[in-house]
């Protein structure tokens, strides 16, 4: 039913609420409107095509060309602006001016947050700079989207959290993990009790990218600095986002990290984490000298059974049958980072599950309680402090 046509916010709410964008676009272009109405026509064609402006600092994490592929691809924002602070090349300058017609590049962030009309920024700066980009940029009244591990200490974790508290802005970690429906599928199963209690899990991530030839200059050249932590807060903080996830913060967290193979590395090239409930345990490893992709997805043991997956599938197995677990794609507002933290802001909708800051604290509260154990040898209770 049409609205009253003698008051304006009346008619605004009745074209925002009740035709689609593509059909109120067409109407708008064909329809003849008195000149009162001229106004509402140009304010709705606003929101129509509304996109957000994104403003990106650094390209330090290689994640960084996945979300901005997805990015250009999404009718709900864009790149607008880029900061490349050191580390950086010039092929990084080069490829965000082919693939993303940037003309302007800027070689200091303060500069940038100060100078562009931006709406969101995309925080992929490296260690040193990460937590006070953030600062800055929620200051600004801007939301932030950094990439995982949330940050290299607890102690920056909950600066960033406090920032984006206090100025009231959206804060996502990315999570890659999320964007898989078997996560997803396996996270419901144990929700559900599908295979009971669990008592174990169990998960490795790792590859042997990192090498000597080319380590000036890559990514792993500030990610193998001692306290940015090396493969350990690299891969093992999966494994322990996935156990949060499914069963909580531990009781206790034995952890060890060590150079094992490649001396060349300042950090860790090896970690584990152990974490110990008080019916169970998970048990993460990290590596960056694993030789071959040796099949290494998740299993969780329960009570009643054990699901074991990857990204492409999920097999449970119970005392009477094993079966594959049907999976259904994600929703496309969630089927990828971008997606997902800009509907959240276009909604004004909470952000959950893995990308929650706030659970994100608490991964990084386990990843330093392994860390201090690694250092000093003993188990170490949770949390922090006690």
């Amino acid at each position: 039913m049409e609205p009253s046509w003698e008051h304006p916010c009346a008619q605004l709410k009745w074209f925002s609420s009740s035709i689609r964008r593509p059909t109120a676009l067409a109407w708008l272009n064909t329809y003849r409107l008195s000149f009162r109405h001229l106004y509402l026509v140009q304010k709705l064609r606003s929101e129509l095509a509304k996109r957000y402006k994104v403003g990106l600092v650094g390209v330090a994490h290689p994640h960084v060309w996945g979300v901005l592929r997805s990015l250009r691809e999404s009718d709900k924002g864009m790149l607008t602006a880029a900061s490349l602070d050191k580390p950086s090349s010039e092929s990084d300058s080069e490829r965000l001016r082919r693939e993303h017609g940037l003309g302007k590049l800027y070689g200091n962030y303060r500069e940038m947050l100060d100078e562009e009309d931006i709406d969101i920024v995309f925080n992929y700066a490296d260690h040193i700079l990460r937590t006070p980009v953030t600062e800055l940029a929620a200051s600004k009244g801007l939301h932030i989207m950094v990439e995982k591990p949330m940050a290299y200490s607890l102690k920056d974790a909950e600066r960033m959290l406090e920032a984006a508290k206090k100025n009231n802005v959206k804060l996502m970690v990315n999570w890659p993990t999320m964007w898989f429906a078997t996560y997803r599928k396996v996270h419901e199963l144990v929700e559900n009790g599908k295979i009971g209690r669990i008592f174990h899990i169990r998960m490795r991530v790792g590859h042997n990218s990192c090498e000597e030839e080319g380590f000036t200059g890559s990514c792993f050249q500030w990610m193998g600095q001692k306290e940015a932590g090396g493969a350990y807060l690299d891969f093992c903080c999966y494994g322990v986002a996935f156990a949060v996830w499914l069963i909580g913060m531990p009781k206790r967290v034995f952890g060890t990290a060590g150079n094992f193979v490649k001396s060349f590395i300042p950090s860790y090239d090896n970690g584990i984490v152990v974490m110990i409930y008080d019916c169970g345990t998970a048990v993460v490893e990290g590596t960056w000298s694993q030789i071959g992709g040796i099949p290494a997805g998740p299993e969780i043991c329960g009570t009643k059974g054990t699901i074991c997956f990857d990204a492409d599938e999920a097999m449970i197995f119970t005392k009477l049958k094993s079966e594959v677990i049907r999976v259904d794609p994600l929703p496309q507002e969630e089927s990828n980072a971008v997606e997902y933290f800009l509907t959240r802001i276009e909604g004004d909708k909470i952000i959950g599950g893995m990308c929650d800051p706030k659970f994100s604290r608490d991964v990084q509260e386990v990843l330093e309680a392994g860390l201090i154990s690694s250092e000093k040898g003993k188990v170490v209770a949770m949390p922090l402090g006690t």
